[in-house]
């Protein structure tokens, strides 16, 4: 969330702990010996005003688990956990393999490397349909891409490249919702013929279990 403690700094500690506060701490959810914890930071003095809602109180997530070592981490601002994941799907024509994963309460993001074998630009999606990339869960739901924050050039892989590229999902942490696959369901295999001629059935689907 923070590249360094200046940032981390100026842009959390200084804003919440910039006064003293009172405070309402509540497990949120707990899996595997780590807790996640929804902590709500109170501007005015509860005491004092006996009021409870206010523009400026601060709402956030804390994580404390433990690392491969045992050793306790602390994850905040709403960052729950990562992982590796490394599956991979492939033919002669492209590579598609999720790296890893980093989950928020409100939503995941999955690192991805696109790999393109052929001679033509490929497009894994338009960019225009958020469902065009998805996530599917162990009861079938299915959790949408947030395709509009991620830049339409990061969609097009040119011929013969490999490109890493982060996608986020509408997919709130729920330890009893387990995705098992990633869905690719429009991949323009062929760009150029694709922007002449829409209908000319270059396009492919390709799903990933995770």
């Amino acid at each position: 969330m923070f590249k360094t403690p200046e940032e981390f700094k100026n842009n959390y500690l200084d804003i919440i702990f910039n006064n003293r506060k009172t405070y309402e701490l509540e497990l949120w959810f707990s899996k595997s010996g780590n807790y996640t914890y929804k902590i709500t930071y109170y501007e005015d003095n509860l005491l004092s005003t006996g009021q409870v809602s206010s523009p400026n109180n601060i709402e956030d997530y804390i994580t404390i688990s433990r690392n491969d070592s045992g050793d306790r981490k602390v994850s905040i601002s709403n960052f729950v956990d990562k992982n590796t994941i490394d599956k991979s799907v492939e033919n002669d024509k492209i590579k598609i393999t999720i790296n890893k994963r980093k989950q928020y309460i409100n939503f995941e993001s999955y690192t991805i490397t696109v790999e393109n074998r052929t001679d033509k630009t490929i497009m894994i999606s338009e960019g225009v349909n958020s469902n065009d990339i998805c996530l599917i869960d162990s009861n079938g739901t299915e959790y949408d891409s947030i395709l509009n924050e991620t830049p339409l050039a990061d969609l097009q892989i040119e011929p013969y490249t490999r490109k890493a590229i982060t996608i986020e999902f509408n997919k709130m942490y729920d330890e009893y919702r387990t995705i098992e696959e990633m869905r690719f369901k429009n991949i323009i295999m062929d760009k150029e013929v694709y922007d002449q001629n829409k209908d000319s059935g270059n396009i492919i689907d390709v799903n990933i279990a995770i």
